[in-house]
This record gives structure tokens, C-alpha cells and sequence, in this order.
């Protein structure tokens, strides 16, 4: 009588295959983790350059880009604006000249426009066809987001707009600093209809695609790592009527989908749900 003999793995065997499937996790996890890494230190570099270039701009012209007057624009063979409030009228602030809010129009929607036909930064960034509180609607609705505003490195349909926090809509605002930003906000790279809300009244840029890891990191990186305090604070993605600035939400205890953490002392990112988009920043011009 023949007995069949059944092979299979040893405990040395099954440990080591065991030990390489957790090399190649660590692998994959390190990979990913240095990836990330790579595009937060790329997009704060993108940041500090643009910095950079306001500033070369402001040292050249005398005014800041976007905010400089319809004469000297003209003069410079800069976009066509017309010198009314919020509309190239050199007062240092970067308006939408509109009711207010973190929009594309005015001065914000003709700042990269200036920069790049001064040469400043690199690609080419058409702007509307002039700086009125026409906001956007003087381009197709399929014009590209990325012909607009660029994308920032990080990806994930995150682009930089620029605004001030005490837009001229005539209201009262008590918390205003009446500081320029950058903001790192959600608008997807397709047409202009799809990638801001109301696009044919003031467009305004329609997600929060950063997640609160990304902005702590951020953060970390240029200012003091906290939501609320200092250059670089979170922001939720619609800043209306002079209220701003306006944090991005907070919870207490921390629940994902919320870009802040106020059971912490200071308010801290909401790390215990870091991976969930829930944040736009904003970043202080220096």
C-alpha cells in the first residue's frame, strides 16, 4: 500500500517569505512617505520663489502685480484694467473688486498675468482680458484653470490663488489684517465652468484638496505648524464678505473631515484624521 506524500512549508520557510512581505511593505510605505516629502518641499519651494518675484516685481515697477495703476500698466504693456477700486489701484492690496471673498477676479485675476509677462516666473498665464470685476467671464468657459492660475506641485488638483483679507465689500471687518496671501486650494485642472463655483458671477475655487497633514507639514515648514497663528494659517475654502480671515473647521474632539484640532492647546491640524482632504492655507506675502 502506497502513501502519498504531501510537501509544504516549513516554519523557517513560511518566516522568511513572511520577513520579505514585510520588506517590501516597508519599502513601499518608505517610498511613499519620500514621494510625499519630495512634493511638500517642492511646493514650499514653489511658494518661496513666487515670494521672490512679487518682490523683484514691487522693486522694478513700484507697485505690486495685479494692484499696479491702468497708466503705468498700460506704460508697461501689462493687462488692460481700468484703476477703480480693486481694479489697478495701486494701493498695495491685492483686491477682487468685487463684494469681497477669495476669488479670481479684480487684481487677483490678472496677478499672474503681471508676473508672467514681466518674465518672473515660469510659464505663461493668459489672465481675462482685463482687470474689472468682470472677473472671468470675459474668457470661454473651457479655457484651462492651469492658463489661469498655476497648479501647486503637490498635486491633487491643488492650485495657488492669490487675495487680501479685507476685500472692499464695505462691511466691517474686525479680524481683518489687510496682509496679501498665496492660498493653496482645491480647483480641479480642466475648464474654468468646472473648476470654480458661480463662474459666471465670481468664480471661486470649489474644493479643499489638501489633506491636514500636508498643511502641518507646510506649515512646519515655513512658519510655526499651527492652524490658527502666524504666516501660514489653515483657511476654509470661501472667504466672504470681510470676515476673514476665516480658519478652516475645526473640531473638539477631532472628527475627519475637519482641517483643525481645538481640543488641543493651541489648536493643532487635525493629525488623527491627517490623510482626509479637509484644508486649504494660506500664506502670508514677506
Amino acid at each position: 500500500m502506497q502513501h502519498s506524500i504531501k510537501n509544504g512549508f516549513t516554519l523557517i520557510e513560511l518566516s522568511i517569505v513572511l520577513v520579505i512581505i514585510g520588506l517590501i511593505t516597508g519599502a513601499i510605505l518608505v517610498g511613499r512617505d519620500l514621494i510625499n516629502a519630495a512634493a511638500i518641499r517642492s511646493t514650499v519651494s514653489q511658494i518661496e520663489k513666487y515670494n521672490s518675484s512679487v518682490n523683484t516685481f514691487r522693486n522694478k515697477y513700484g507697485y505690486l502685480p495685479g494692484d499696479i495703476p491702468a497708466d503705468q500698466a498700460n506704460a508697461y504693456g501689462f493687462a488692460v484694467r481700468s484703476g477703480l477700486l480693486g481694479e489697478g489701484d495701486g494701493d498695495g492690496l491685492l483686491e477682487d473688486g468685487t463684494s469681497g471673498g477669495a476669488t479670481v477676479c479684480g487684481e487677483t485675476s490678472v496677478f499672474w498675468n503681471d508676473l508672467s509677462t514681466a518674465n518672473l516666473i515660469e510659464g505663461n498665464y493668459i489672465g481675462p482680458a482685463n482687470a474689472r470685476a468682470s472677473c472671468l467671464t470675459t474668457l470661454p468657459a473651457t479655457t484651462p484653470t492651469d492658463s489661469i492660475i498655476p497648479p501647486a506641485k503637490l498635486g491633487n488638483s491643488n492650485h495657488i490663488i492669490v487675495f487680501n483679507d479685507d476685500n472692499n465689500s464695505g462691511a466691517v471687518c474686525t479680524l481683518c489684517t489687510n496682509y496679501n496671501y498665496f492660498e493653496i486650494i482645491g480647483a480641479p485642472s480642466g475648464p474654468l465652468s468646472t473648476s470654480f463655483t458661480n463662474f459666471n458671477g465670481i468664480p471661486t475655487p470649489v474644493s479643499l484638496a489638501l489633506t491636514p497633514q500636508q498643511a502641518y507639514s507646510i506649515d512646519t515648514k515655513i512658519d510655526d505648524g499651527y492652524p490658527t497663528t502666524g504666516r501660514v494659517i489653515s483657511r476654509d475654502n470661501l472667504i466672504t464678505g470681510k470676515d476673514a480671515p476665516r480658519l478652516g473647521a475645526v473640531a473638539n474632539p477631532a472628527v475627519s473631515g475637519t482641517c483643525g484640532d481645538s481640543s488641543a492647546t493651541p489648536t493643532a491640524y487635525n493629525l488623527t484624521f491627517g490623510n482626509t482632504n479637509a484644508c486649504a492655507i494660506s500664506i502670508q506675502f514677506q
